[in-house]
């Protein structure tokens, strides 16, 4: 099939969300012979919004009806499009809600398609890899029952449920660098290796990304009971506001030795602030 050159140009983001909403209404014959309860799950939720629908979610939305329905190599590029100019964790998101406005079977059939066709091309497999860890739950019990795990990782690299897989990444991602890892990968069949360890990888890069964004999170409570500004506290530990502010993100971490400076700062300031309030009063 032949793309639409108007799929792949860049476009300003206002008019990439309409264009993707306007392709997917005009391929509605496309959609509807290949899937017409996607069609009509997604047009009850558009006509139950009553016209009150955000571009973003919108355009998200029709998107992953395309990817999950239709064939077409520049719904790919579209999705990479949007997720190029709003974020690819953004977009993930809103996939997931477009997921359970689509595919009301327990076995998500089409959010199983969507993760795949993402996943193999390379452009979109960062979106793809988003997407799949969108649900995840982490399980803090260990697993009984390794072979069963280890199976359903198995399929999920060859194209098998997002569910069972999404279960399975739960437990490995909640200890990622301990011995159940090992125990997956040493046990794995020769010819499955390669496949568990790069889902070993994706696990290991994901629950950093959240071990950063938990620590962003304290970093921001302390700063808050601190009482000052940013940029006082940012000078109080001797960084400057941008840097503080990429600890505050998540982007960057800090190191054990200056977080420990942060808490040092964050009852000190109190302790000052308190003395200060005392002293009017």
């Amino acid at each position: 099939m032949t793309s639409n050159p108007a799929a792949v140009q860049p476009l300003p983001t206002a008019s990439l969300l309409e264009d993707t909403l306007q392709r997917l209404r005009l391929r509605e014959a496309d959609i509807v012979a290949r899937d017409d309860r996607a069609w009509a799950a997604w047009r009850r939720w558009e006509h139950g919004q009553r016209g009150r629908v955000p571009a973003t979610l919108g355009a998200v939305q029709a998107s992953f009806v395309a990817l999950a329905v239709l064939d077409d190599p520049a719904d790919l590029d579209r999705a990479v499009a949007l997720a190029d100019q709003l974020g690819v964790e953004r977009v993930a998101q809103l996939q997931h809600r477009a997921s359970r406005v689509v595919d009301a079977d327990p076995g998500l059939p089409r959010t199983t398609r969507v993760v795949h066709r993402l996943l193999g091309a390379d452009a979109s497999a960062r979106l793809g890899r988003a997407l799949l860890f969108a649900d995840i739950a982490l399980d803090a019990a260990a697993p009984t029952d390794l072979t069963s795990v280890r199976s359903a990782l198995v399929a999920l690299s060859h194209g098998g449920s997002v569910v069972a897989g999404r279960e399975a990444l739960g437990m490995l991602a909640t200890e990622p660098w301990g011995p159940l890892a090992d125990e997956l990968t040493d046990q794995a069949a020769a010819a499955d290796r390669d496949a568990i360890a790069t889902l070993l990888a994706w696990c290991r890069e994901w629950r950093a990304d959240q071990d950063r964004r938990v620590v962003g999170r304290q970093i921001q409570r302390l700063i808050a009971l601190s009482g000052v500004t940013q940029r006082q506290f940012a000078a109080r530990i001797g960084t400057s506001p941008s840097r503080l502010s990429s600890y505050v993100t998540g982007a960057v971490t800090p190191s054990a030795t200056l977080l420990l400076r942060m808490q040092r700062s964050a009852r000190a300031f109190q302790i000052e602030l308190a003395a200060a309030s005392a002293a009017r009063a």
